[in-house]
C-alpha cells in the first residue's frame, strides 16, 4: 500500500503498479490463485532453499541477504517494470530475513503465497 501511495507522486511508477495488477485483468480467479500458490512455492525452494541458504554458508547474514534480494529484483528486470523489481527486493528482503529467523522455507513459501494472494486476488488496488 505504501509503495503504491509513493507510486502516486511518479506518474512512470504509478504506471508501473497499474501495469502488475493488469496481468490478472479477465483470468479467473481459480487460475490465477493456483498459478500464484505454484510460483511462490518453487520461488521459495529456489531463492530461500538454495540461494540466500548458499550465500548464508558462505558470508554473514546482513550481505548474504542483501545479496540474494538484490539478484531476485534482477530476474525481474526483464519485464521492465519498475515498480515490480522494487517489490521484489522488498519482499526478497523480509522473505529472506524470515529464512533467516525460522530456517524453514515452507514458512517463506506460505508467506509468499499469503502475500500474492493478498495483493493480487484478495485485496487487488486499482487504478490508472
Amino acid at each position: 500500500m505504501i509503495g503504491y501511495l509513493i507510486s502516486l507522486l511518479i506518474p512512470a511508477f504509478h504506471s508501473d503498479v497499474v501495469n502488475v495488477y493488469k496481468l490478472s485483468t479477465g483470468q479467473s480467479v481459480v487460475k490465477v490463485t493456483i498459478l500464484l500458490l505454484f510460483i511462490a512455492f518453487f520461488e521459495e525452494i529456489i531463492w530461500r532453499g538454495f540461494i540466500t541458504e548458499f550465500l548464508l554458508q558462505r558470508m554473514d547474514v546482513l550481505p548474504a541477504v542483501l545479496i540474494s534480494s538484490i539478484l531476485y529484483s534482477v530476474v525481474h528486470v526483464f519485464t521492465g517494470n519498475i515498480a515490480l523489481i522494487a517489490g521484489a527486493f522488498v519482499l526478497g528482503l523480509i522473505l529472506s530475513f524470515l529464512y533467516v529467523i525460522t530456517g524453514k522455507v515452507s514458512t517463506t513459501a506460505f508467506s509468499h503465497a499469503l502475500w500474492s494472494l493478498l495483493i493480487f486476488v484478495l485485496f487487488p488496488l486499482k487504478g490508472g
